[in-house]
């Protein structure tokens, strides 16, 4: 079931790059020709192009490099990995949640929030931080390394390509945040139907 739901998601996000793939390039074309000018909402688009891409930059690097990497040192019994996953495994163990309950968590505070709504699920952001600071010392140690380890190496790759598309998703909410949208836009309805989508 969680490999159906994984190749599920892989399947949207390949969606979504494709169609904002070519928004772009007809957007692109259409400056190129001086058929249109650009507006905030083409910023928009190109900045969730950018976003989708970080994402698939994301998926593509931990599949290929630092997954086989990591499990062929794991096997081999290489104490950095093996330390490195203990500590990786630990931020999570201590938030307290599973993932799962963190995403969800989360996903209900979001959605309080973009409804203008008080949450009752505050307290997880405030857990979601602290993971991140310990996750973020863990790497500025493992970056600080003067003889960098196998284990301190992939986690430096990961948070890269994390640094990567927090970088992109920022952008898009700058962007998303200076374009004026209509009533309608702001209304619940489109809130409902673009979480349907």
């Amino acid at each position: 079931l969680e490999e159906k739901q994984g190749m599920k998601a892989e399947y949207k996000l390949d969606l979504v790059f494709n169609q904002t793939c070519i928004a772009t390039s007809l957007l692109n074309s259409m400056e190129l020709l001086n058929l249109g000018k650009s507006s905030p909402f083409c910023k928009v688009i190109d900045s969730l192009f950018q976003l989708v891409s970080s994402l698939r930059e994301f998926d593509t690097g931990l599949i290929t490099i630092v997954l086989p990497e990591g499990v062929k040192k794991h096997v081999q019994g290489d104490v950095s990995v093996i330390e490195m996953t203990k500590n990786v495994l630990s931020i999570v163990s201590n938030g307290g949640l599973s993932l799962d309950e963190i995403k969800h968590e989360l996903r209900q505070h979001t959605r309080s929030v973009m409804l203008g709504m008080d949450s009752s699920n505050s307290a997880i952001v405030r857990t979601v931080h602290e993971m991140k600071k310990i996750w973020t010392k863990l790497v500025s140690d493992a970056a600080a390394a003067e003889n960098m380890s196998t284990g301190q190496m992939l986690i430096c790759a990961v948070s890269t390509l994390l640094d990567k598309v927090d970088s992109a998703f920022n952008k898009l909410r700058e962007d998303a945040l200076n374009t004026s949208t209509s009533a309608e836009m702001d209304s619940i309805t489109t809130v409902q139907i673009t979480r349907e989508m």
